[in-house]
């Protein structure tokens, strides 16, 4: 796992799917993005065939985008405030 505000990475081992760790681990994520200040988090890429991380990443607010990369942009707000423009 990586923290960058143009690529968020996540790896989850076969046998440890279907937890919820990657849900709680991109939330953990999230919140940090915002203690840092940043206004936007992306994900630069999810394979195709990977229908477990877009359901994902669209359930978790994720907005994606079919011009390329990243594929799907996160708006943060910061704690306790709206989006920032």
């Amino acid at each position: 796992v990586t923290l960058a505000p143009d690529t968020l990475p996540i790896v989850i081992a076969p046998d440890q799917r279907g937890q919820g760790l990657g849900r709680r681990v991109i939330l953990r994520l999230v919140d940090r993005a915002r203690v840092l200040g940043w206004s936007e988090l992306r994900v630069r890429e999810v394979l195709p065939g990977n229908d477990a991380s877009h359901r994902l990443f669209a359930g978790l607010g994720f907005v994606r985008r079919d011009d390329g990369p990243p594929a799907y942009v996160l708006r943060l707000a910061p704690f306790g405030g709206r989006p920032r423009r």
